[in-house]
Formats: structure tokens, sequence, C-alpha cells
């Protein structure tokens, strides 16, 4: 097993775990699913006040996950996937690790189904929207390796003007094509039929495309969820800054801030990893150790737990509003974000504060709060 976080364009790649498929009960009114016998390994369902067992509907709503790319074959949420045939423009969508790895993890976060793991909301269905890695022409050389590269790699560019130059007017058309591509997938998972719309993506003030798919997404009653970001600064970047979005930031084990320093060879300074904080922040969850699916073919194992971002603690906080929808589809994306809300359990200073938000989701305690 081996741990890897690459950050591209707001994008945290995270190196996650999973498996298969496996209910416990079925009658007339739905599934008993067994959370129980997964606390062991998915030590974060206890965190997050997931009950042992939880009888759902047999057909959850629909989730669309927007992410640059996905393992669309693992057995953990396969039967889960409904079919999608959007492209995104100037993009490919090479099947390597560091493409497939982080919409695999969150897909099984939410919905995984299998001896190995168990989803927060496994009756959920999977609408995958794929926006691929940007590939603007005459930067090919560069789209086919900047998301390999190593946090030293990109300091290092800094001792090489000429490079630097060229990667700098990469990096600017390259968003363009993030940003376009984002806002035509929210748009296309909204027409699709989704209720929830799970984003991997951030941006610090670019908002150009994508404020426009929010604010259709909110008038269509369907609830987005994204992260904070992943740098430790006091700033919650967008999409999740939108009044529209739930904002959710990330814990330890502990119910602590997230943040780590790492060293990096033969370079004088750390870097710093950390959930972005600050006005915006709606709530939090863990996104630390997750385990979660990671691409078959790529590894001996196909589960994995190993990482940290905010991007992990997007999908708890998806999966417990399918688990809301699930029990009164009608409410409004309003009345979720309240609902759960209420349901958090507080951390830092009492109330609302500027690292927690108004606490960690508890799902035990929100579902209690739901009424049909």
């Amino acid at each position: 097993m081996r741990k890897f976080v690459i950050e591209i364009a707001g994008f945290v790649l995270i190196g996650i775990l999973l498996s298969g498929c496996l209910t416990v009960r079925k009658s007339d009114i739905g599934y008993t699913y067994n959370y129980g016998k997964h606390f062991e390994k998915q030590h974060f369902l206890k965190q997050i006040g997931m009950p042992p067992k939880l009888t759902l509907p047999k057909e959850g709503v629909i989730v669309a996950i927007i992410d640059i790319g996905m393992d669309l074959n693992h057995p953990a949420y396969k039967s889960k996937l409904l079919k999608s045939d959007f492209e995104g423009k100037d993009v490919v969508y090479p099947e390597e690790e560091a493409t497939l790895a982080h919409g695999t993890a969150v897909a099984s976060i939410i919905a995984a189904e299998s001896n190995e793991m168990l989803g927060i909301a496994p009756n959920a269905k999977i609408l995958p929207v794929l926006i691929g890695l940007p590939y603007p022409k005459g930067y090919e050389d560069i789209a086919t390796t900047y998301y390999k590269m190593r946090p030293e790699d990109f300091l290092n560019l800094s001792k090489e003007p000429e490079k630097l130059k060229r990667f700098k007017e990469f990096v600017k058309l390259r968003t363009e094509i993030i940003l376009k591509n984002t806002a035509d997938a929210i748009k296309y998972a909204v027409d699709h039929g989704a209720k929830i719309i799970c984003m991997s993506a951030t941006t610090v003030k670019e908002t150009r495309y994508i404020e426009d798919a929010i604010n259709y997404t909110h008038s269509k009653g369907v609830v987005i969820v994204a992260p904070t970001g992943n740098d430790a600064k006091n700033i919650v970047y967008y999409p999740a800054k939108f009044d529209e979005v739930i904002a959710v930031g990330g814990v330890n084990e502990h119910d602590e801030w997230w943040y780590e320093e790492k060293k990096i060879k033969d370079f004088p300074i750390s870097m710093k990893q950390g959930a972005n904080f600050g006005e915006g922040i709606d709530v939090v969850a863990p996104c630390c150790n997750i385990q979660h699916a990671y691409p078959t073919g790529l590894s001996e194992t196909i589960y994995q737990s190993e990482g940290c971002g905010t991007s992990l603690a997007v999908p708890q906080v998806v999966g417990l509003v399918a688990l809301i929808m699930s029990k009164n589809p009608n409410l409004t994306p309003n009345e979720v974000r309240e609902i759960i809300i209420k349901g958090c359990d507080d951390l830092g200073p009492q109330g609302w504060d500027n690292k927690y938000g108004y606490g960690r989701i508890n799902i035990s305690k929100t579902l209690k709060l739901v009424t049909k």
C-alpha cells in the first residue's frame, strides 16, 4: 500500500480502498444494513455517529460525482452506477492512478456495498460525471506529465524561468478548461436526475461559469456539497464558498482540525497541508486515513486507508444528505443544510467557529431530526 496526495487546481488526489456487495436483511420496506460489522476497519463510521444497523429504502436518491476520473468497474459500487455520456472538452482520460483514484475513493465512501466496506448510503445510485484532465493545444507535453509531478518538482520550477513561464501559461489555459467543464458537468448532473452533487474541485477566486451553474442547481432543488480546500489557510475556496453549497472542512481521528507539515528532500521548507477554514465553512467530517476503494488493475489491493484531504470528508456529508433525502425527498437544499447543522456535535468554541463551522456531522442525531 502506498499513499499519494496530489493537488491539481484544487483536486486532491488520494490513493484509497474498497470492494463488492453486502446487505444484511431484506424486507418489503427496504434493506437493513449492518454498519457495525465495519466499525473496526471503517473507524470513521463510529466517529460520525453511524448507527450499527439501519434500514433504508431499496431505491435511494441519485448522487452525481463530478471528478476527473473513476474506476467504473470497481466491484464495490459497480452495481450502483448509472450510465453517463458526459465528456469534457479539450481533455484526456488516462487510465492511471492519479486520474482514477480520487473518484473511485469518493464513490466508495458514498455507496460501497461489499464485504470489505460499506458506504454511508449504499442504496444510492451514482451518476459519474467525469471532466477529465485538461489538454490545451500546444502544451500537450505538460498536460500529460504535470499531474505526476512531486511537490519538489513544482518547487524546482522556480529555478528555471523559461520552464516556469511556460508552465504558468499552461496553468491559465488549464484553469479555463476546468471551469468550463465543471460548469457543464454541474448542469448535466441536474438535467439527468441528480438530487445531490458531490464536488471535488476547488478554486481560490475564479468563479466564472461555475456561479451560474451553482445557481441553476439551487433553483432545481439539488443539494451540492464541496470541500473547503487543503492548504491550511483561513479561506474557504469556491465553489464551497457559495451560500448555496454545503462547505465541508476536515478533522483527524481525534476530532481535531487536520493539519500537518511534511519535509521535502533537499528543500529548505516544509510543505504545509490542512483543512481550509474561515467564513463560509458549514460543517466538518473526518478526513484522514479513511478506508476507501482503490482502482482495480493498478495494485494487488483494491482497498486502501491512507491519505488525508477534505475531499475525503465531503462524500461522508454527501452520504448523509442521501440518507436524509431517502427519508424525505421533498426537502429543499436549505432545509437539508439546517437539519445537518442541528444534528452536528459541536467542536471548538460553543456554536459556529471558523475551524469547525457548526461542528462534526453526527448521522444518528441528524436522522432523528428528519420527518416525512
